[in-house]
Order: structure tokens, then C-alpha cells, then sequence
């Protein structure tokens, strides 16, 4: 759910580094058995102009550049890694280690090393893993780094800071704004050499290297993957054979997810064939702003970091970020406010754009959850810490007035909006406590300091979902609290109802992306709940018992990136459960039968009622009362250079209301299509639909029930005549037979027409009539048709006819002498018309002695 935008920060790669101006630190490791210390000492960085970048979030970063000798390749990186919390990045050239602060973009350490002879050279870089713990033994450690040379020897460095810190100067006097993630400056990280292993490789060249939770896995030129401890013990040794003679280039670490094993670590070897230079890409912490690194054909490396906007349905899957197509980027919120056009395919693109509070997103950047209220004139975020909200009326945001109270909070279960309230699951709200998780309710319009409602919890929440007045609330140790909200004009409360115990089908909490609950009357007495995990989308349901242990159902889909409900209530429909896919947007229909009984049946019955659709674009919400899907596509052109270009993103529209009235008339529930299809006959564009409910029943020859039904539907609507006409002449003709089948027959339909006074109508019925009936009698019905609109005095409708006659006399003779007889008692210029000279005018179409004519026959 991402979207390229403008404004490329471009991140060249070049510094300067003047070795001459250094200052002495004599702070050594100790050696420890066969690991070998080096002490490094911090180094100035100047600048080819004497300054440093500007840190202006309104104008794109100077470029850096790495400049030591005339031959690229040896200074070029070749690897990349970013850091567990996307936050750091480290580059490795041959024979160096770089290490960069993100935000802002600068080098923050470097090393240099010298023994290539005997160690080789550098080929990959690996961050230890998060899950290892060992990063926990040292509070100051922000991480640590693994290098693989070529030798079969390993570098293992500290990242803290105490390391080796470059440090600036300035030649003048330099003001800036701090942007997006900004607000500490920069970060006194270093690198300090710890360790320095010798890998028990067989003497073989190491290729490259991949963190795999507790354990490292490097591969070397003899196509064996080793996997050692992150102390260097090895554990196993795995062949793998080169793919048609292309040696083994990559390993990715991948992480599934298993019913019974729980989570698992894969690996994917990546091959290569010499061709492609290796490139480097990846994530932002936020996840929006790609890092782009490339290589031309001078050897010369480049770097760039691409903006894209999230949606905000991918951090919150709420009901008003349903409804609203909502996106964000590092420092902005866009609201798309425009009303949606006749026929539903284009919306009026009307975009709010909100900036946040410089201050809070320099401090708090990454923005971690958004929120739209269902009317869309209240917008929530949350960054690494504190939350803000905005109001489209008001034109201003709201914060907490005292930095201590925004620095303590943290939003662990993301935020939404119910009614007048928002509703933030953290911790920290309490600064005597800040361990403490809770749900602060905060009533809109007043100050953020004091929450209106505060419900405790007895583990840090991390997902929440509001249902009515039914909070489901998901925390870390598996349990899932339900509570009931009751509200009045300036009073809220909360009162708990019961826990789930999802232990049994859940893996890891913290891994849990939204939580919804089936629809259902029973749910106070037996809960089904759907969990999205990591990809997979599960159904969970509480035990026959009802004692709170819920126990796992059945995986709904495997493949699944965004996951919301909707609640409907047309006609017999009570709601909808949505997914996508990746390429597939799937509806489980909830009616009040099912409703009732349970709502389960909707998702894993026999006779369950699924809609599947295709659309062009990435669907971001639901327009329930348009019976529409609203998404973004993207439309970029690119200029000269590789990555600067101009960026719109369109708003697509389609509507699955002829879909779900298709799946409920092939499922004999044509009472319950007629009552859900009324509830949107006001709408302007429901003839536009009912034609494609007819366009589809018309060309699906899988079932010869389907169309009858779907025209007994239609006949209840006044736009019945209107729809069959419009669809047929959409469609290819030889579908005309079966479906005015179903109607009588086209002379029938035609008498139809004329006997409710459509004469449009029946205008353009015209060629249906002349194609699937002979001349001799479509005569009789012509003239009926001519005598309505003369007497009527429909000028337009008169020209079209005489014009039909025209087109088809020089194939039917009947129909020949019928317009020479008409046009014979009308005026010369429309005889001059007859004979062949120039098609019938206007004027001399309406005349008294055509209409008399036609009467006289």
C-alpha cells in the first residue's frame, strides 16, 4: 500500500575525509581468546566547500560524496545493511566500514582497514539480530555489526558511543530546520572493533552472509551455506548446487508462519549470472521513503531516497479509515474529500492536505498510526511517542501541553475514533507508571492532558478494533478483552465484559496486524473473531463451552495484506468482511440470516456468498452507500533522470453492487437482492449498474436460471425499459435472441415501450426490432412509434426515426416504400431527401403532412 510521490532526496554517496586533522583516543578492547582488538581513533570530516548539508526539510539534502583515489571500484560499496530499527545504515567498500544516521542523512563513523593480504577483502554485511538478546547485555550498544571478508575471516563491531565519532566543522555559521526525525540532531554513534573471528570455512572464499535470528548464515565459493552462533561456534553445514553453472550471489532471510511449529526462519539463495551489479534497496524506518542505491556505467554509485505515501488503512484498520481514502507520508496527512462523479468512474480529485506540527514529527518521527473519524473532519496520529489529533473545522491541531506527558506516552495498539472520542490503547499515560498499558478515551475539542475515560490493562496492548459500542482490545500476553462503551452528551464509560484466551491460534501477539469480530447476535455467548497475522487471515471461534478459550478454525486465506469489516444494513445484508490480496479483493456477505445464526457461515459455510474482484488498482476503502470500492493507481512520468519525474495519484472507483446482487440472484435469494437493490435506486448512477447485473446474467451460459431471474428483478424498477435497451445495444448482437427471449419476445418489449410512454426507448429499440424481426412487421410498429413522437412534436425524436428509415429502405422494400410514402406528403426538400440526394433535415422532419400521412395509414 504504497505510492510514489515527487520530491526525490537525492543521497550521493561522496565524502572527504581529512585524515590530517585527528585527535587521539587511546580506548582499547581487551583481546579475548582467538579475537583480535584495534583501537581506531575519530576523524574530522571537511567538506569540499567547507560546509556541511543543510538539514532543510523544505529542499532536498546536499549530496555526499566519497572521494579517495581515482579508481572507483575500490572505493564503490558493496554491501548494505540496514539496522533492526531502520534507523542506521552501514556500507562496506573493500577495504572499509561506513556507518550513516538516516535522519538526517550523514556519516556518522568510519573505518579503515589495511589487512587485505592477510584477512581479504570485505564482501558482506549483516546487523545482529534483534531476537538474539545479546544486544541487551549493554544498554548502551545500540547494535552490532558482523563483516565477512574474503579469507573466511569475520569483523565483529560494537555500534555505540564510545566508538570512533567523526566529527564537523564549519566554515561559517549555519541555521537550519530540523525535519522529519531531526529533532536530536545528529546522534554521537560510532563503530568500535570488538572481535575478529576466524571462520571455520575449509579454506574457502566466503561469498556473502544473512542474519537468521540466534545464528549467522554465510556462504562460501564452494556452494556450502555454514550457519554459526553469533559467538562463531558452528552448527550445521548445508551443500547447495549452483543453478546451470551461476554461483550462489544472495541469501534473504524469510520468516514463515506455522500452525503447529509456530514462527519459522527460510532461506532463499539468490543466483547470479555476472550480468546485473548487485544494488542495494530498502525501507526507511516508517516505511516511507525508499533507499535507492545504482551504479552507472563509470563505476560511479548514487544514491536516492524516493518519498512514497502509506495509507492509513495499513497501520489502523478501523471503520473510518475504511471509508475514507486516507494516506500519509513523513510530515503530511491527505484526505480525499471530493464526492464521486456520475457512473463512478473517476471521483473529483479534492485533496486536504495536513501538515503535521513541525516540532511533534521532529521528535517523533516515524508517524506510526493515522486515524480518520467516519465524517472525516478529525484526523489522529501517532508517532514513536504522544499523539496528536487535527481538526478540519477548527484548521488546527491539538497536543499535549506538557512535553513530559507527550514523551511518556507511547501508542502500543494504534488509535480510532469512536463518536466524539478518541480512543488511544499505550502505556505511559500515568508518568508515575510508565510501564503501565491502558486505553485512554480523549474527548475531541478538549485538551489531551486529562482523558475523559481510562481503562487499565494487564498487558501491553498491541491491536484494537471498535464494533458499535463493543471494544476489542488484543495485548501481548494472548488475551483479548471485550468491553462495552456507553456514552453520553459529555460522559463515557467503560465497563469490561469478558476475555478470549487466543493463545491456541495465535502466534505472536506482536505480530497481530488487525482484529475483527465475525458478525454476529451470539457473540456475547460464543465469539468468532477473524486475526490478521503477519499474512495469514484465520478464523478464530470460542469453544462449544463458552468459557472463553477460543481454539482455531481455519485459515480464511493465506494471502492477505489488508483486512477490515463494514457494516452495511440494506435490505436483508447486515455487513461485509473485506480483504485483498495482492491482486484479488475478496467480500464475505453477511446477511441477517446468517447474522442470527451465528455469522460463521458467511465464511466457512457450504452455501457461503463470496465476492471476488479484480480491480485495476489498490483499494484503500468501501463506499458502502455507493456500493463502491475506492482505491489509488499510480500515474508517473519519467523525465531525463533516472528518478526525477512528475507524480499524480489518481483516484480509481468501481462498483461491486451488480456483483453482489448477481451472487444473491444465482443463490435463489431474489427477495433478498430486490430489498438490498431498492436501497440504492437513488442513486445517480443505479441504471448504470443494473445494465452491468444484466451484462453479466446476459453473457453467463454456465446457468440458464440466472437471466430470467435477473429480469424479473429489473421489472421491478422504473428504469426497467431503459436498462434492457442500453445493455443489449452494449452488447454483441447475437446475444440479442436470448435475451429478449426472456422478454416476449422485441415486438412484445417494443408495445411495451410505447404503451408506458417511453418513446426514447423505443427510438433506440429500433435496430433491435429490425434485426431480429422481419420488415413486414416491423411496418405497423414504426408507425405507431412515428404517430407518438409527430404528435408530441419531439423534433430530435422525428429526425432519428426518418433517418433509421433512410439507413434501412435500400435494404427492405417494405420499409422503402413506407419512407417514400411519408416522405412523398411532406415538403420538396424532404422528397429531394427520399430520392437520395442528402438525408432528411430537422425541418422538414416535423411537418403537419408527415404527421397527417401517418395518421391517414
Amino acid at each position: 500500500m504504497y505510492w510514489r510521490i515527487n520530491c526525490t532526496e537525492h543521497l550521493s554517496l561522496d565524502l572527504q575525509i581529512d585524515t590530517k586533522q585527528t585527535e587521539p583516543e587511546a580506548e582499547q578492547n581487551k583481546s579475548n581468546g582467538n579475537a583480535t582488538t584495534r583501537g581506531r581513533r575519530p576523524r574530522s570530516i571537511t567538506y569540499s566547500d567547507g560546509t556541511r548539508p543543510r538539514l532543510d526539510r523544505h529542499s532536498p539534502k546536499q549530496a555526499l560524496t566519497l572521494q579517495a583515489d581515482s579508481d572507483n571500484t575500490t572505493t564503490n560499496f558493496v554491501r548494505w545493511s540496514y539496522s533492526p530499527d531502520r534507523r542506521l545504515l552501514a556500507g562496506i567498500t573493500r577495504q572499509s566500514v561506513n556507518l550513516w544516521l538516516l535522519r538526517p542523512f550523514v556519516l556518522l563513523s568510519r573505518l579503515d582497514y589495511d589487512e587485505v593480504e592477510e584477512f581479504g577483502h570485505m564482501v558482506d554485511i549483516i546487523w545482529e539480530d534483534a531476537e538474539s538478546g545479546r544486544n541487551s547485555e549493554n544498554a548502551s550498544r545500540c547494535g552490532t555489526l558482523f563483516v565477512m571478508l574474503s579469507m573466511g575471516f569475520m569483523y565483529e563491531i560494537a555500534v555505540n558511543k564510545r566508538g570512533v565519532i567523526l566529527e564537523y566543522q564549519f566554515a561559517t555559521q549555519h541555521f537550519f530546520a530540523r525535519g522529519p526525525g531531526e529533532g536530536d540532531g545528529v546522534q554521537g554513534f560510532g563503530l568500535m572493533q570488538r572481535r575478529t573471528y576466524r571462520l571455520p570455512v575449509g579454506g574457502g572464499l566466503a561469498i556473502c552472509a544473512a542474519a537468521a535470528g540466534s545464528r549467522i548464515a554465510i556462504a562460501v565459493a564452494q556452494s556450502q551455506v555454514y550457519r554459526l552462533t553469533w559467538s562463531g561456534a558452528l552448527k550445521s553445514t548445508t551443500a547447495v548446487a549452483d543453478i546451470h553453472d551461476n554461483p550462489l550471489a544472495q541469501i534473504q532471510q524469510v520468516e514463515c508462519i506455522c500452525d503447529k511449529e509456530g514462527r519459522r526462519r527460510q532461506e532463499i539463495y539468490l543466483f547470479s549470472d555476472g550480468a546485473v551489479r548487485p544494488t542495494f534497496m530498502g525501507w526507511v524506518a516508517g516505511a516511507t521513503r525508499l533507499v535507492v542505491v545504482g551504479e552507472d556505467e563509470q563505476h560511479r554509485q548514487q544514491g536516492d531516497a524516493l518519498p512514497f505515501v502509506r495509507a492509513a488503512l495499513s497501520t489502523v484498520a478501523c471503520e473510518g479509515n475504511a471509508k475514507r481514502v486516507c494516506l500519509f507520508s513523513d510530515d503530511k496527512v491527505f484526505v480525499h474529500r471530493g464526492a464521486l462523479a456520475a457512473g463512478a468512474r473517476q471521483p473529483e480529485l479534492q485533496w486536504l492536505v495536513i501538515h503535521v506540527p513541525p516540532g511533534y514529527v521532529a521528535s517523533y518521527w516515524p508517524l506510526r498510526y493515522v486515524a480518520v473519524d467516519d465524517e472525516g473532519q478529525h484526523v489522529a496520529v501517532a508517532g514513536q511517542r504522544g499523539v496528536a489529533y487535527y481538526s478540519v473545522t477548527a484548521g488546527r491541531w491539538r497536543l499535549f501541553r506538557s512535553t513530559q506527558q507527550e514523551a511518556a506516552l507511547v501508542c502500543t495498539g494504534g488509535l480510532l475514533w469512536y463518536r466524539d472520542y478518541l480512543v488511544v490503547a499505550c502505556t505511559g499515560v500515568n508518568t508515575n507508571a510508565r510501564d503501565s498499558a491502558c486505553v485512554a478515551f480523549y474527548r475531541r475539542g478538549r485538551m489531551l492532558e486529562a482523558p475523559a475515560a481510562l481503562v487499565e490493562l494487564a498487558a501491553i496492548a498491541t491491536t484494537m478494533s471498535c464494533h458499535g459500542s463493543t471494544l476489542l482490545v488484543l495485548c501481548t500476553n494472548g488475551m483479548v478483552n471485550q468491553y462495552a462503551i456507553f456514552d453520553d452528551v459529555d460522559f463515557v464509560q467503560v465497563s469490561f465484559r469478558r476475555a478470549l484466551d487466543v493463545n491456541a491460534a495465535v502466534v505472536d501477539a506482536r505480530r497481530v496486524r488487525s482484529l475483527q469480530w465475525v458478525p454476529s447476535a451470539q457473540f456475547d455467548h460464543r465469539a468468532s473473531l477473524l486475526v490478521h497475522e503477519g499474512i495469514a487471515l484465520r478464523l478464530v471461534q470460542e469453544n462449544a463451552e463458552g468459557e472463553g478459550q477460543c481454539e482455531y478454525v481455519c485459515d480464511v486465506s493465506t494471502r492477505v495484506e489488508v483486512m477490515f469489516s463494514c457494516g452495511v444494513n440494506f435490505g436483508n445484508m447486515h455487513s461485509t468482511i473485506w480483504w485483498f490480496g495482492g491482486t484479488q479483493l475478496t467480500a464475505a456477505l453477511v446477511g441477517l440470516e446468517e447474522f442470527m445464526c451465528g455469522g460463521t457461515e458467511a465464511l466457512v459455510g457450504a452455501e457461503r456468498q463470496e465476492l471476488r474482484m479484480r480491480p485495476e488498482f489498490f483499494p484503500v476503502a468501501v463506499a458502502a452507500d455507493q456500493g463502491m470500492v475506492v482505491g489509488m493507481d499510480q500515474d508517473w512520468t519519467l523525465e531525463d533522470h533516472a528518478v526525477a519525474g512528475l507524480t499524480r495519484l489518481p483516484v480509481r472507483a468501481k462498483l461491486y453492487l451488480p456483483s453482489i446482487l448477481g451472487r444473491m440472484v444465482r443463490g435463489s435469494g431474489e427477495q433478498d437482492a430486490l430489498l438490498y437493490a431498492a436501497c440504492f435506486e437513488h442513486l445517480e448512477f443505479f441504471a448504470h449498474a443494473m445494465e452491468m447485473l444484466l451484462h453479466d446474467a446476459l453473457v453467463d451460459e454456465t446457468d440458464e436460471k440466472v437471466l430470467p431471474r435477473t429480469v424479473r428483478l429489473l421489472k421491478n424498477f422504473a428504469d426497467f425499459h431503459a436498462i434492457v435497451v442500453h445493455c443489449a445495444r452494449k452488447t454483441e448482437a447475437a446475444f440479442w435472441p436470448r435475451l429478449f427471449a426472456c422478454l416476449g419476445g422485441p415486438e412484445h418489449f417494443f408495445r411495451q415501450c410505447l404503451a408506458a410512454a417511453h418513446i426514447d426507448t423505443a427510438t433506440q429499440s429500433l435496430i433491435i426490432l429490425h434485426t431480429l424481426c422481419p420488415a413486414a412487421a416491423c411496418v405497423p410498429n414504426i408507425l405507431a412509434l412515428l404517430v407518438r413522437v409527430v404528435n408530441a412534436q419531439n423534433t430530435h425524436l422525428t429526425e432519428e426515426i426518418l433517418r433509421f428509415l433512410h439507413m434501412t429502405a435500400k435494404s427492405d422494400s417494405a420499409i422503402a416504400e413506407l419512407y417514400t410514402r411519408i416522405s412523398g406528403s411532406t415538403s420538396d426538400s424532404l422528397s429531394d431527401n427520399a430520392s437520395g440526394s442528402k438525408e432528411p433535415s430537422a425541418s422538414s422532419a416535423g411537418c403537419p403532412a408527415a404527421a397527417a400521412e401517418c395518421a391517414g395509414t
